[in-house]
């Protein structure tokens, strides 16, 4: 399966995004020299979607008029569901605040979630970091190796919100081609699946960007 690693989401009315008019542009330097933009994070510390807000918050400031400081901070729950109701709710539509929610999220209103408190089409979608091929993995000791087996043999994975990665990749293939993934929910982030994974809580994880998985574990396939 392929699709955008995360799609980054702005307040309902706020904007970042630098008009190619050159008086919009003044008018943007002023009002952005000396201000902090917080970036915010749907996810826990560590995880792949942490990784790239965080590499995008260094960078992202000298493409802003007035480069203003760009300070990630994480509101990790139900797989970026709670970071996506704030965004739409409760963040300031000036500008200054937005956010990187899964790029599942915004399909909740649609999935009939009753949890998800916005209407997508009205948040300014700014742009997606990645696009690539997702994966799911079997940590080493459960003998799994191919997605045949998973057809014979239970894997439990670890689960971040209904509407996350984690969730509805596993969730598609037991509907469709039979697999035996059963989800554990209630992790914040993938980092802490990670962690469930080492201490044996869960067998393994699904809906995972390769990239994320190289760019976070890469010693995993070198031992």
């Amino acid at each position: 399966m392929r699709s955008a690693t995360a799609a980054v989401a702005a307040a309902v009315g706020g904007t970042t995004c630098v008009s190619r008019d050159w008086s919009a542009s003044r008018r943007s330097a002023d009002f952005y020299k000396g201000k902090t933009i917080d970036l915010y994070i749907g996810y826990s510390a560590g995880g792949g979607y942490d990784v790239y807000a965080r590499a995008l918050a260094r960078h992202m400031t000298r493409f802003i008029p007035g480069n203003p400081a760009i300070v990630p901070k994480n509101m990790p729950g139900a797989g970026s569901l709670v970071l996506a109701n704030w965004l739409y709710n409760v963040a300031a539509r000036d500008g200054t605040a937005f956010g990187t929610i899964g790029r599942g999220t915004a399909f909740d209103p649609l999935l009939g979630s009753t949890k998800a408190q916005f209407d997508a089409d009205k948040f300014n979608w700014i742009g997606s970091t990645n696009d690539e091929v997702s994966v799911c993995v079997a940590w080493h000791t459960t003998g799994i190796a191919t997605l045949e087996q998973v057809m014979q043999k239970e894997l439990t994975v670890g689960g971040t919100g209904p509407a996350a990665d984690t969730d509805q990749f596993p969730k598609v293939l037991n509907a469709t081609i039979h697999t035996k993934f059963k989800i554990i929910a209630g992790y914040p982030g993938g980092n802490d699946i990670d962690l469930a994974m080492e201490r044996g809580e869960v067998m393994g994880r699904c809906g995972w960007s390769w990239s994320s998985v190289i760019a976070t574990h890469k010693h995993w396939f070198d031992e």
